[in-house]
């Protein structure tokens, strides 16, 4: 028996669609809510792979980060309270070993956290974007999500190569040199507000800054709250020809974000470092600890206040400028401490009072 043309077209046309759909154009893979995997997911080609269980990774594991996307595809790290045990999603990323992302985003591709990230390894980021990538740690309703990493160099979220990160909710790094939000080769890192989130950066380490943006195009932007305990950890660092802005927000007369506060010795509010940096406040900056300025400026860069500078301890300084740089202060500059000073040049420095 024959079969005509026209039927033949319609199942070779059918057949052609079905193994396009399932053959990876349209799904991905899930990890289910109880279920713990030991290998990270790796989502390629458009495909997108969600996890509602637990991936823990170890050294022994062959993937060792907690979920991958390249190629214009995405990775959803997901969170669903719900009283029906099938339909829960409490998707948790843990990873111990260097160098192991929590997140992992390259080629056009997307990743969201809805939950919980956890890496304890040297070099080990929450979440690292790169190649036109978007990450996102995203804030939701009812749940105790973060990204927490505790590790040499371990930075909460990493963004390099025209890339973009997102904080909604919670970043926390304890390491030394371990950054809140990196951003290089042009990308951009924002530490948004969110009324009912909190968002919030915390660093805890020597020279663990908050938010750093490095070289020619990379911007930070702060619109929440950062906070560094370390030595010599800056709320904000723009270097080589990058810009950070710390925003403030008022909200009937209050201000709700925008503020950046370290404890540390040396640990500076704002800087701008290398010819073509900026730093600009509109918000609050407060440093408590010995010798740390509110904002500074060198080597050819711009630091700016329109805002509010408190500084309270022994040689700490409002806004400072060495090696020929600028800081111009427009706003308020508040000191205390001895030997403290509003404004201090070392090469050159204008200051608006």
């Amino acid at each position: 028996m024959s079969i005509r043309s026209g039927t033949r077209g319609f199942i070779l046309c059918s057949l052609v669609i079905l193994l396009t759909f399932f053959g990876g154009a349209a799904f991905g893979a899930t990890n289910h809510d109880g279920t713990t995997i030991t290998e990270g997911m790796w989502a390629q080609d458009g495909v997108t792979d969600d996890n509602d269980g637990t991936i823990s990774t170890s050294d022994g594991s062959f993937q060792q980060w907690g979920m991958r996307a390249t190629n214009g595809s995405t990775i959803n790290n997901r969170y669903r309270a719900s009283i029906f045990s099938s339909q829960r999603r409490r998707g948790t990323i843990i990873t111990t070993s260097d160098s192991a992302y929590g997140m992992w985003a390259e080629q056009n591709s997307t990743a969201n956290n809805y939950y919980r990230i956890t890496t304890s390894g040297n070099y080990a980021y929450g979440m690292y974007a790169t190649d036109g990538s978007t990450i996102n740690n995203n804030y939701t309703l009812l749940a105790d999500s973060y990204i927490s990493t505790s590790g040499f160099g371990a930075h909460g979220m990493w963004a390099e190569q025209n890339s973009t990160a997102n904080n909604y909710y919670r970043i926390t790094t304890s390491g030394n040199y371990a950054y809140g939000m990196y951003a290089t080769g042009g990308s951009t890192i924002n530490n948004n507000f969110d009324l009912l989130g909190s968002p919030y950066i915390r660093t805890s380490g020597l020279e663990a800054h908050g938010m750093v943006a490095e070289g020619s195009g990379s911007q930070a932007w702060n619109y929440a709250d950062v906070l560094t305990t370390g030595e010599s950890a800056y709320g904000m660092l723009a270097t080589d020809g990058a810009q950070a802005y710390n925003i403030g927000i008022n909200l009937f007369g209050f201000s709700v974000a925008g503020s950046i506060e370290t404890e540390g010795e040396g640990s500076h509010g704002m800087v701008a470092e290398g010819s073509g940096s900026i730093a600009a406040n509109v918000g609050s900056i407060e440093t408590s600890g010995m010798n740390a300025l509110g904002m500074k400026a060198s080597d050819l860069a711009l630091a700016i206040n329109l805002g509010d500078i408190e500084t309270s301890n022994s040689g700490s300084v409002g806004m400072g400028a060495e090696n020929v740089a600028l800081a111009l202060n427009l706003g308020q500059i508040e000191t205390g401490g001895e030997e403290a000073h509003g404004c201090r040049p070392r090469t050159l420095a204008l200051r608006s009072t």
